[in-house]
C-alpha cells in the first residue's frame, strides 16, 4: 500500500539518493539548482534541528519514493495563527495521473488540522494548468498575483 512519511530530518529519509533525485527534477522544472550536493546541502539545511519544515514523501507499494511535498510551518498576521506553506510539490512522471498529488494534499491536509493549522498557501505557474486544476479539484481558492523576491 501507498505510504506518505512525514520527513523531520534528513536521516530519517528513506532512500535518501532517489528522494534526492525527484527533488533535481523539481529544481529542473522550476530553474532551481539541482546539482546533487547542492540539493543535500538545502535538506541538511531546512530540515536542521530548529527548523518548522517538513518534508512528506510519498512511497509506492513497492517502497519506492514517487513524490515529496516540502512545506513550512509560518506564522501570519492576516492568518492570525500558524498557516502551512507548501513549498514544492512534486509527482514523477511515472506517478502522475494516479491521485497521487491529491493523495499527499489530504494527507498534509489531515496532518495540519491536527495541529490546528488552518490555513495553508503555496503558489504555481500562471500557465501551469495542470497544478492550478490539481489545485482547483482540492478546493484551493486561486488568485492572481504577482511573485516578489530579491536576492540579497
Amino acid at each position: 500500500m501507498n505510504q506518505i512519511k512525514i520527513i523531520k530530518k534528513v536521516e530519517e529519509i528513506v532512500y535518501l539518493d532517489k528522494v534526492i533525485n525527484l527533488i533535481q527534477k523539481q529544481m529542473k522544472v522550476i530553474g532551481g539548482c539541482s546539482d546533487t550536493s547542492y540539493v543535500k546541502n538545502a535538506l541538511d539545511n531546512a530540515l536542521r534541528p530548529i527548523s518548522r519544515s517538513y518534508l512528506f514523501v510519498w512511497y509506492s507499494d513497492e517502497g519506492n519514493p514517487g513524490a515529496f511535498a516540502f512545506s513550512n510551518i509560518c506564522s501570519g498576521l492576516e492568518a492570525g495563527s500558524d498557516y502551512l506553506w507548501i513549498n514544492e510539490l512534486f509527482v514523477d512522471s511515472e506517478y502522475r495521473n494516479m491521485n497521487t498529488a491529491t493523495e499527499m494534499i489530504k494527507f498534509i491536509e489531515k496532518w495540519a488540522n491536527k495541529r490546528h493549522i488552518k490555513y495553508i498557501a503555496c503558489t504555481t505557474g500562471l500557465t501551469n494548468e495542470p497544478a492550478q486544476n490539481l489545485y482547483k479539484k482540492n478546493t484551493f481558492e486561486l488568485h492572481k498575483t504577482i511573485w516578489v523576491d530579491k536576492s540579497i
